[in-house]
């Protein structure tokens, strides 16, 4: 449950998820990481282990050092980086910090972003997902 002396509504976005997804027996990722280290120390201890869409290299480094799986949206790859300014999904790919792509809000893209990142990036993917 709700660990004692804290009560929900003290919890960022990314720890009331976290414990809705540990409630519910659920994988748990903390979603847009921000540049904040205390935001993802939350998450990793209301035992997240997948960062969705980590909005900056340091968090994305944050994340990886605290054992999360790193998550993208591929979309971010095919249009050559974020929609919204935040960091490229490619850039993540080239620093060995990006170990899932989703389809996000394009599921096309998924297939498309195959033929976009060099084989070798798309090989480090794969092999994440092999650990």
């Amino acid at each position: 449950g709700i660990p004692a002396g804290l009560p929900p509504k003290s919890l960022s976005n990314s720890g009331q998820r976290g414990l809705t997804g540990r409630l519910r027996s659920r994988s748990k990722a903390g979603q847009d990481q921000e540049r904040l280290a205390s935001h993802r120390e939350e998450s990793a201890r209301y035992g997240m282990t997948i960062a969705e869409f980590p909005t900056t290299l340091e968090a994305a480094r944050g994340c990886r050092q605290l054992n999360m799986k790193v998550l993208m949206g591929a979309p971010n790859v095919v249009r050559g980086g974020s929609h919204s300014g935040n960091v490229a999904a490619a850039g993540l790919a080239g620093e060995g910090l990006l170990d899932i792509l989703s389809s996000d809000y394009y599921t096309a893209s998924l297939l498309q972003a195959a033929f976009v990142l060099p084989i070798n990036k798309m090989a480090v993917i794969f092999a994440a997902q092999c650990r």
